[in-house]
């Protein structure tokens, strides 16, 4: 599995779909994703997006 900070990057530059983007570096599923990402940056992928 993809560190969190690299997947932030990839998620940024590709207009995927958060889960699309999580599932393509290895998570098993969006709350996974979405968990992992909130517990380092504080925030949801979708906040963070905006």
């Amino acid at each position: 599995m993809v560190s969190v900070s690299t997947l932030t990057s990839a998620f940024r530059r590709f207009p995927e779909p958060v889960a699309a983007v999580g599932s393509r570096w290895g998570f098993p599923d969006p709350a996974h994703f979405s968990h992992a990402f909130k517990a380092v940056y504080g925030m949801s992928p979708r906040e963070a997006r905006r």
